[in-house]
């Protein structure tokens, strides 16, 4: 019991530090920072999922998550890379999470704390 509590233990502290650690990336962003600024039409056709049913609080955002659809068409990731390799991906300026990794949401990214602690992280 106290070997399984320990990598228990050991893996919810491993993805606490990614995502902290990898999460922010400073600024060199692969996409426009305004997901409204890269939305476009045919969102029902494109085969991607919602964005309100990707981006929920606590969920997992997929590995391979290359967008969703809103009401103004297609939103492309907007994506923060660290300097290892890792990105972090935001959402309406609420939503951040490493793919493959929980879904953070904040009531604002410039004024979250834990968001601008992991982009500190991410800088090395």
């Amino acid at each position: 019991m106290t070997i399984r509590l320990r990598t228990t233990l050991a893996g919810a502290a491993a993805t606490a530090a990614a995502l902290v650690v990898l999460a922010g990336c400073g600024s060199d962003s692969e996409t426009a920072t305004d997901p409204a600024a890269s939305s476009t039409a045919g969102a029902s056709d494109s085969g991607m999922p919602a964005c309100d049913s990707v981006w929920v609080a606590g969920r997992t955002l997929p590995q391979k998550y290359h967008g969703c659809t809103a009401a103004a068409g297609l939103v492309a990731p907007v994506r923060h890379r660290c300097e290892f390799g890792v990105s972090i991906v935001l959402y309406d300026n609420r939503y951040y999470a490493v793919p493959g990794h929980r879904i953070n949401e904040t009531s604002g990214l410039d004024s979250s704390h834990e968001y601008h602690s992991a982009l500190r992280s991410c800088q090395g």
